[in-house]
């Protein structure tokens, strides 16, 4: 509940500066959105890798036509399972939250490739054991502007690592342009 409070508390502000400050053009909209996340839960320690989809929500601008920030929001929606030494291990995601820079390169009227850059809070449950860690996030993508104030997003994001367990995959979205 804290963590929701805080992601939610940043939101706010940032939306609020943004909104108000002289920075925002028109081709510099906010933007809020949503994305299904085919994420891959990966425990180096020999258990393997688990399917772990989730929801993201998604808080944004562009500051220049070439820099923005996002803030993003997720749930994990499904859990997966394998046997393990005789025993079922299940594995989620639990939630994240995560502030990003990012960056997009306009191919087109219609097209851009984006990256973002931030850190990432994630947490996962593994069996019986539950974390919650923040590390370096990043990802990749395109994005395809409609005729009207929508885009779909198609991302690569990396969206937790460490020693131990990586969470990344393929994210598909869509966002709506104030």
């Amino acid at each position: 509940m804290k963590k929701t409070l805080t992601m939610t508390a940043i939101a706010a502000v940032t939306s609020t500066l943004l909104l108000n400050s002289g920075v925002v053009f028109a081709s510099e909209r906010p933007y809020v959105g949503v994305s299904y996340d085919f994420f891959k839960l990966d425990q180096d320690d020999g258990i393997g890798e688990f399917d772990t989809p989730a929801m993201t929500m998604k808080l944004g601008t562009k500051i220049t036509p070439n820099f923005g920030v996002e803030g993003v929001l997720g749930y994990g929606v499904d859990k997966d399972s394998q046997r393990v030494n005789s025993m079922n291990v299940k594995a989620e995601i639990q939630d994240f939250y995560g502030l990003y820079a990012t960056g997009f390169y306009p191919v087109s009227n219609m097209f851009e490739v984006t990256g973002k850059l931030g850190l990432a809070q994630v947490s996962t449950k593994l069996g019986s054991n539950s974390e919650s860690d923040s590390s370096l996030s990043w990802g990749v993508g395109v994005r395809a502007y409609t005729q009207s104030n929508v885009s779909l997003n198609l991302d690569y994001v990396n969206l937790y690592q460490d020693s131990n367990t990586d969470v990344k995959g393929f994210s598909v979205g869509a966002n709506y342009h104030f």
